[in-house]
């Protein structure tokens, strides 16, 4: 896989995740999943985590929207891309789970605690995926 051809479909995972997770956030609150003081709260962790992810997407997208299609023939090494793409997307779920989780009472029955588990998630994140990430999206 090119370089190219892996940002623009990491870039369509990344936009879909920025509007997805919150939509999911809102439907829990709307099947009385969460108090209103809750959504609140689930939303000003959440939202920031996924919007910082999202904004290499819509960056890559604003930066190549005039791009010549230059052909791109360096092949991009196995592990980088199994990585680059694993690691957002078990991100993107596990947040949606541990979200979930707290809405249906399975596991985490305690707001304060899903607030923990949720900034220890944004901190395992930042510390491996946005070094990933902004290698890939940041040489264009």
């Amino acid at each position: 896989m090119t370089e190219q051809r892996l940002r623009d479909r990491l870039s369509i995972f990344l936009l879909c995740s920025q509007i997805a997770v919150p939509a999911m956030v809102a439907v829990a609150y709307f099947c009385d999943g969460f108090t209103k003081e809750e959504f609140t709260q689930i939303n000003e962790i959440v939202t920031p985590m996924v919007a910082a992810v999202g904004g290499y997407a819509i960056t890559h997208i604003v930066k190549t929207r005039n791009r010549v299609s230059k052909p791109d023939r360096a092949s991009l090494n196995g592990l980088f891309v199994g990585t680059v793409v694993t690691i957002p997307i078990i991100f993107v779920i596990l947040i949606a789970a541990v979200v979930g989780m707290k809405a249906f009472n399975w596991g985490i029955r305690d707001f304060e605690d899903l607030k923990v588990v949720l900034a220890t998630l944004n901190t395992l994140f930042g510390a491996t995926c946005g070094t990933l990430l902004a290698s890939l999206f940041e040489k264009e």
